[in-house]
């Protein structure tokens, strides 16, 4: 693989690459396609996260699961939020059990591990505001709401 993952400020990047198991891309493609509304629920609940993305890539006659994110903390925090979101546990398990290597999430270790192993680092990567925390993009919102209720009082 490339390298390690980048950071930039408080925003890291990772992106791993997994080896989809024979016969199971159109499982997965479905798991990712109908899990939509239920991952963006799950998702929102971890506040490290700043984007991910899941895709399939087909090459050289096999397919890769490629994932790609941006959080912010530290590594094992950010897996560590993974495993202990219920709903974000199963669409893991859903997602990832078509890829080989796959242990589960109840092993948070053996997680991290599976993930460093299939990770590649970005060999450009780019933060257009790297001291930024989604808690930070939440409570910007939250004020600039405030603010306009405000200007538009009688």
């Amino acid at each position: 693989m490339s390298g390690a993952p980048k950071t930039i400020g408080r925003v890291n990047e990772a992106t791993t690459v997994s080896k989809i198991k024979p016969g199971r891309v159109e499982l997965l493609r479905l798991a990712l396609n109908n899990s939509t509304d239920i991952a963006h629920a799950a998702l929102a609940n971890v506040e490290s996260i700043h984007y991910i993305s899941w895709m399939i890539l087909p090459m050289n006659g096999a397919h890769y699961l490629i994932f790609v994110t941006n959080y912010t903390g530290t590594f094992d925090k950010y897996i560590d939020d993974f495993a202990s979101v219920f709903q974000l546990h199963l669409g893991l398990d859903a997602i990832w059990s078509n890829c080989e290597g796959w242990t589960g999430t109840e092993d948070v270790q053996a997680l991290k591990d599976l993930i460093l192993r299939t990770a590649t680092g970005a060999d450009l990567y780019y933060a257009a505001y790297p001291d930024v925390t989604v808690r930070d993009v939440r409570r910007t919102q939250r004020a600039a709401k405030v603010v306009e209720e405000f200007l538009e009082l009688p």
